[in-house]
């Protein structure tokens, strides 16, 4: 275990045994996400709502955000500092539309698209 309590091992796979959780938080605001989300479940209404990727993440870090209303508004997600697919930006306009990011040390890569139906 690691001083900030996180999991150090030299194998390069974790095996998790039982239940395992991640932070997850409602907003329905501008937010920036903290050194402690993982995942922003977000309803817009009729307006649009900013959200921050995390500032000053280690590398290898992954968050989700989720639009998960049918609300017009728009979720713009925005890194702190760099890019996010080489964009400034990334909307979510669509119920259920979401993205998992992950930090490379200098921007973030979309690495999976969450879509409104999973078949």
């Amino acid at each position: 275990m690691s001083s900030s309590g996180g999991i150090t091992t030299t194998v390069p796979r974790l095996t998790v045994t039982g239940a395992w959780s991640m932070p997850s938080r409602a907003v329905a605001v501008n937010t920036a996400m903290t050194a402690t989300d993982f995942e922003l479940l977000v309803t817009t209404g009729a307006g649009a709502i900013a959200i921050t990727l995390p500032a000053a993440p280690s590398v290898g870090r992954i968050v989700a955000v989720k639009k998960v209303d049918a609300g017009a508004g728009a979720v713009t997600v925005t890194p702190a500092a760099g890019t996010l697919d080489g964009a400034a930006n990334q909307p979510l306009a669509g119920q259920n539309t979401g993205i998992l990011v992950q930090f490379d040390g200098a921007n973030w890569w979309t690495v999976a698209e969450i879509a409104p139906t999973i078949l």
